[in-house]
């Protein structure tokens, strides 16, 4: 079952096409023979582009950021705590709001 925020990301945000010009390997091969340039062939390409960074989570990917960042934060803040009394204890480096957008994959 799907939680509210997944049903959003269902359908594509947008759909990319475009044409680009390419020279295959026989089209070049027989113009070296010819002893002319060899012609571009005309190639239509297209995709559909999905939000996979929020795909599971909010729809904005600052305001989940931020939330994160502030966990991390406060995490951070108990373990320097405990580190006051305790010198064994390790003190884990966090992730930042602009660190999320990498690891959202």
């Amino acid at each position: 079952m799907l939680s509210p925020g997944q049903e959003l990301h269902q359908q594509p945000e947008r759909r990319v096409d475009f044409v680009g010009l390419r020279y295959s390997h026989a089209e070049k091969a027989r113009a070296a023979k010819e002893g002319r340039r060899p012609r571009p062939q005309r190639i239509r390409r297209a995709f559909e582009v999905h939000a996979y960074c929020c795909a599971w989570r909010s729809p904005s990917l600052k305001e989940d950021a931020n939330l994160r960042e502030r966990v991390a934060r406060m995490r951070l803040r108990v373990q320097a705590r405990r580190a006051l009394w305790d010198p064994e204890t390790v003190i884990e480096p966090y992730r930042t709001r602009h660190q999320e957008h990498w690891h959202s994959w």
